[in-house]
């Protein structure tokens, strides 16, 4: 065997290492990507979750809520109003990371209408107008403009008289 048969051998095992290196990153950059799906919606979740159980733990913050999600926010005294506006900077500070990663394709279709649906309902609130107002200048215009185009949907209730969880109008019916 000649150096030129040698040497072409090991252009070809050559070539086929780079191929397999390739194939091999291209595994780990998928995989890498859905890592990092994954991470972004357990942060997003996290964060979401951390302003739900901050209401069922705190009952003070629960009036707050309840009272600004039926009535305007000038209904609250200055503790419940300050309680108020900063779950709702939490709150929405989670629906801007999870509309940001949604933009960066982080985040399925499907989650971010989950959270859509979430800002429709407290937009149902009369509290929320108002804070709203004073609140969006936090946010950059690309999010403002993304709950500003969201439909007020129902706001979710609480019947005192009957105990139920729902929808305004439904709650209402029953």
């Amino acid at each position: 065997m000649s150096w030129d048969a040698i040497g072409a051998i090991g252009e070809i095992i050559g070539a086929a290492a780079v191929v397999l290196t390739l194939a091999y990153l291209g595994v780990q950059v998928r995989q890498n990507n859905r890592n990092m799906r994954n991470a972004a919606y357990q942060h997003v979740q996290s964060e979401l979750n951390a302003a739900r159980a901050s209401v069922s733990e705190n009952t003070s913050l629960a009036r707050a809520l309840r009272i600004a999600s039926f009535q305007t926010d000038d209904q609250l005294n200055a503790d419940e109003a300050m309680q108020f506006h900063f779950w709702m900077l939490q709150a929405f500070w989670a629906f801007h990371a999870c509309y940001r990663l949604h933009w960066e394709g982080l985040i399925s279709d499907e989650e971010i209408e989950g959270r859509r649906r979430e800002v429709a309902a407290i937009k149902g609130g009369p509290g929320f107008l108002q804070w709203w107002e004073s609140a969006s200048q936090f946010f950059d215009a690309r999010f403002c403009q993304f709950v500003d185009e969201i439909p007020i949907g129902d706001p979710v209730t609480f019947n005192e008289g009957s105990a139920q969880w729902g929808v305004a109008s439904s709650v209402e019916q029953s």
